[in-house]
């Protein structure tokens, strides 16, 4: 249902939100596609002694899955979204957006609290050749890059801030990367998984269908 999007612990993960129009009278129809993966390091072999299956247990091997749908108005809301697209490129970096939310019930949106919330997101790449930089909804512009994304907000009401990553490659090669999300409030984790992402390098040429030289140089100014 979400491209690229691995959890490890499955518990209270909510994994998909979606609305229906207020005050619908008419039948709505929706249709999804579940995905499952097997991991990569899972080894299937009769004779390794390290393997994780032999042969007759995986050929008897199955799995379950479970869907709730919930019709409630009051759990529309997600505590973290990750959105990316082959779209989202700016000045040659790809980049996804974050939206962090202190809330879940959509009927509090804006309600001031007495105790601000303390919420923090945390993005790093599976290796050490990712490095970040970000600007996002309260005004903040951080154009040096770091290898570890940290980002930390006070919410003195029910809000959600966006997040613009931008993520780029230390070798300057196009790629696709493995991104670990985790988000907290007030020091307990509430989301933690992985997603995959297409990056890409400054080659802005090879981008962009330049592929010879005069043409490169014209085209780069």
């Amino acid at each position: 249902m979400i491209d690229g999007i691995r959890y490890s612990d499955w518990d209270n993960q909510r994994i998909w939100v979606e609305k229906i129009d207020a005050n619908t009278n008419t039948e709505t129809t929706k249709k999804y596609s579940l995905r499952m993966w097997v991991d990569e390091n899972i080894k299937i072999s009769d004779t390794n002694p390290n393997a994780s299956y032999t042969a007759e247990y995986w050929n008897n091997a199955y799995a379950s899955l479970k869907i709730n749908v919930d019709g409630e108005t009051t759990t529309m809301n997600m505590p973290l979204s990750i959105e990316t697209s082959d779209t989202y490129v700016e000045n040659n970096n790809a980049y996804l957006i974050a939206k962090i939310s202190n809330f879940y019930d959509m009927n509090e949106l804006g309600k001031t609290l007495n105790e601000n919330d303390e919420m923090n997101l945390k993005i790093t790449g599976t290796n050490s050749d990712i490095v970040f930089s970000y600007k996002d909804s309260e005004g903040n512009v951080i154009e040096e890059t770091s290898e570890t994304l940290d980002l930390t907000y006070l919410f003195n009401k029910n809000k959600t801030i966006e997040v613009q990553v931008f993520v780029m490659p230390k070798n300057d090669a196009n790629g696709v990367t493995d991104l670990k999300f985790q988000l907290t409030k007030n020091v307990e984790v509430v989301q933690n998984f992985l997603k995959r992402m297409i990056i890409y390098g400054d080659n802005f040429c090879l981008n962009n269908g330049f592929d010879k030289l005069y043409d490169c140089i014209l085209a780069s100014d």
